[in-house]
């Protein structure tokens, strides 16, 4: 996982936090690899109850995670990821979702943009974080393809700050609520319908039919220490469809170790 833009303990916590999910799910209980986006548990310090809104215990223990957060894409970790001038990023956490989890790639930006600059201010409207990114995108025709692929993904998570805390409001510059500009939590996972936080986008994702072969062509690319090409996508789909939701990480590294093209040692 990324560094996370945090001091060290709390980037620390948030880790672990996101680590022992996978461990348990995958090698401790062997449950089926997609209830990485079910499990409403995870194991919480202090730091990450505080993020959570929960009370502290002064001890490490698995706990129920509060209401609204459901899975790895409600843990500080995923939701510290997309950070950047300062705050969330609608895009960078869209993007990740685009890429990692659909296996979707967007195209770099133009060479003639400044991706090191936040968008400006609209020139009607308030000033809030949404219609700047959305006046961006409107003014920028070169952009808003892609922007509308990630954007409305991001702001379906934007009640989630860039530590993972809920939020209600932008905030002003100098961290106080802005009250002129609440925030919905509205988003968009386009092709696959609208939802509000990430419980309802781990549910579009899991339904969107995409997840499986992703996961299925992201092993392939660590297995073979290369990336896919045309000829190698019968056998990514073969293997997306042996695997379930009933399936567990080991039941699909052995169909994986056992095809013909492993064996061979080569795609």
């Amino acid at each position: 996982m990324k560094k996370l833009g945090h001091e060290a303990s709390l980037s620390s916590s948030l880790k672990s936090e996101a680590d022992s999910i996978v461990q348990k799910i995958v090698f401790t209980d062997k449950r089926s690899w997609e209830q990485i986006f079910e499990i409403t548990e995870s194991l919480m310090d202090d730091n990450v109850a505080a993020v959570y809104g929960l009370s502290q215990t002064g001890n490490t223990s698995w706990r129920a995670l509060p209401a609204g957060r459901r899975g790895i894409l409600s843990t500080g970790a995923y939701l510290s990821a997309g950070a950047k001038f300062g705050d969330t990023s609608p895009t960078q956490r869209g993007k990740f979702v685009k890429n990692r989890l659909l296996c979707q790639e967007i195209p770099s930006p133009p060479p003639t943009t400044d991706v090191d600059q936040p968008p400006k201010p609209p020139q009607n409207g308030p000033n809030c974080k949404k219609n700047r990114y959305q006046a961006h995108a409107a003014t920028n025709t070169s952009c808003f393809s892609c922007h509308n692929h990630m954007d409305p993904i991001g702001f379906g998570l934007e009640q989630y700050d860039f530590t993972g805390k809920f939020r209600t409001f932008d905030k002003n510059g100098d961290g106080t609520d802005n009250t002129s500009c609440p925030i919905d939590g509205q988003g968009s996972l386009v092709g696959h319908g609208d939802f509000n936080g990430p419980v309802a986008l781990s549910d579009l994702v899991s339904k969107s039919g995409r997840l499986q072969s992703c996961m299925a062509m992201q092993y392939f690319h660590f297995a073979f220490g290369l990336k896919s090409a045309s000829k190698d996508a019968a056998f990514i789909e073969l293997l997306a469809r042996k695997i379930t939701n009933q399936s567990t990480f080991q039941d699909f590294v052995l169909e994986f170790v056992g095809s013909s093209n492993f064996r061979l040692g080569a795609p």
